[in-house]
């Protein structure tokens, strides 16, 4: 008799059996093979599949066994930027930390975000991630200063035994917003800050935030600029 052979159950659609196919005479038995994978999708543990054998001349002649495989928990994390890079005329901007959960049980992650001249605010600083899911992280960095800021954001086990970061990039362009205190309107407090930073490379606090018309220094065409915004 000739037999086809299946695969059911956790394999099915990523095994292969070599031949997938037997004919056997009256007591006579054969060795097929059996591969399967790659199988991203699996989770830790147990699982089952089945192996049918069905007549091709008569289908009530079939048979079938169970077999069990035991995948190793194993952790493993990919994170990325979105977007990778902005460019902003305020000192702030909000990126998406996207963490995907790449092992195969649920793990719990630390994040961090960091880079020169900033200040990272993540909204989640730890979380426990399923396997095989993804967690989008906001993040609002706060710049120092007008200027280009790389920066990195890190997500780890708690166990250490997966780890990854991604890169990204802030970029901050002049603001020439007189409203530098950012309430809505232009009032006396803007002009009286920006008149605070008058030569401000000489007092040590200079900010291109208050650097109204983008030359480099905060002088007396600042203030007017600030001043002739006012109630605006």
């Amino acid at each position: 008799d000739t037999f086809d052979l299946a695969v059911s159950g956790l394999l099915a659609g990523s095994a292969t059996l070599t031949p997938s196919s037997v004919s056997l005479n009256p007591g006579q038995s054969q060795v097929v093979q059996l591969d399967s994978g790659p199988l991203p999708f699996v989770y830790g543990g147990p699982s089952q599949f089945n192996v049918t054998a069905q007549s091709t001349g008569d289908s009530r002649v079939r048979d079938e066994d169970t077999a069990t495989v035991i995948f190793e928990d194993f952790e493993g994390v990919s994170v990325g930027w979105q977007p990778v890079s902005q460019t902003v005329s305020s000192l702030s901007a909000t990126f998406t930390l996207l963490i995907t959960n790449t092992g195969n049980i649920s793990t719990v992650y630390d994040f961090d975000v960091s880079g020169a001249g900033l200040t990272a605010e993540p909204q989640l600083s730890q979380y426990s991630i399923p396997a095989h899911s993804s967690v989008a992280n906001l993040v609002t960095l706060t710049a120092s200063d007008v200027g280009t800021f790389p920066f990195n954001g890190t997500a780890t086990s708690t166990t250490s035994a997966a780890s990854d970061s991604a890169a990204g990039t802030l970029i901050i362009t002049c603001p020439g917003n007189p409203d530098v205190n950012g309430d809505g309107e232009v009032t006396v407090l803007d002009i009286t800050a920006v008149a605070e930073r008058w030569d401000a490379f000489d007092l040590g606090n200079y900010s291109a935030l208050y650097d109204l018309n983008c030359n480099g220094v905060i002088d007396i065409l600042d203030i007017q600029t600030a001043a002739g915004a006012f109630g605006q």
